[in-house]
């Protein structure tokens, strides 16, 4: 797995997990990423996520970490994740020693 990520993934992931267990769903706010990690939502932010922001999230969610949510028409988007199981697995294994 690790193979197929990049420092900048890993540092998204290590992000989303962190957040992750202090919001009630699980579901992570991610257009403030990568410099913050604001979970409210002013009303005063982009309208799309970074290029390479949208690029990680694509990579994590091929790699099986996180799971975005399905937009209209059925469209995966990526402005809200949740961590999956094997992403906070991933996690545990590279945090713990």
């Amino acid at each position: 797995m690790l193979k197929d990520m990049t420092a900048f993934d890993v540092m998204i992931l290590a992000k989303i997990a962190k957040i992750s267990p202090l919001i009630v769903d699980r579901s992570v706010y991610t257009i403030n990423f990568p410099d913050g990690d604001d979970q409210t939502d002013s009303g005063k932010r982009p309208l799309e996520l970074s290029a390479d922001v949208a690029v990680s999230l694509g990579n994590l969610a091929r790699v099986g970490c996180i799971n975005g949510m399905s937009g209209i028409g059925g469209a995966l988007m990526f402005l809200r994740v949740r961590l999956t199981d094997l992403g906070a697995a991933f996690i545990a294994s590279c945090t713990t020693g």
